[in-house]
């Protein structure tokens, strides 16, 4: 069972459109849930969307944010992407870091997991996708 922690609304004339903070009651785990509503009544709006709105994809909604940042060097927008990725147990203490490559010209984006680095290699530019990189301790 999960519970409305909060909501916003974008309102136009051909109806309203809420996203919706939802906590598992049982978990703590949120999630955000996006649908149209009647657009009469905000409680039982938001209890519509919680039980037939779309999840939202965060991932999919952070790419998107970022790209009104112009400027944003890709190896930025994918450490955005992977921030916000919900994270399955024991893979919370993944944390991307940008820092400067060992190996080419450029900047690493590295996820150190226990025992374990994963590297995402872009160019100097921090524009170009090079390669991917497997660290096993």
């Amino acid at each position: 069972m999960s519970k409305v922690i909060d909501s916003i609304w974008f309102n136009t004339m051909q109806g309203s459109f809420g996203i919706i903070l939802a906590e598992d009651e049982t978990t703590g785990e949120r999630k955000l849930y996006g649908g149209v509503s009647a657009g009469l009544n905000p409680q039982e709006d938001e209890k519509a969307i919680l039980d037939w709105g779309n999840k939202v994809n965060l991932g999919m909604l952070a790419t998107f944010m970022a790209r009104t940042k112009p400027g944003l060097r890709k190896i930025e927008l994918l450490k955005g992407l992977l921030e916000s990725q919900e994270k399955d147990t024991g893979w919370d203490r993944l944390t991307p870091v940008i820092k400067a490559s060992e190996k080419v010209e450029g900047d690493d984006l590295n996820l150190e997991i226990p025992e374990e680095s994963i590297s995402f290699v872009f160019d100097g530019t921090g524009e170009k996708f090079l390669s991917i990189v497997n660290w096993k301790e």
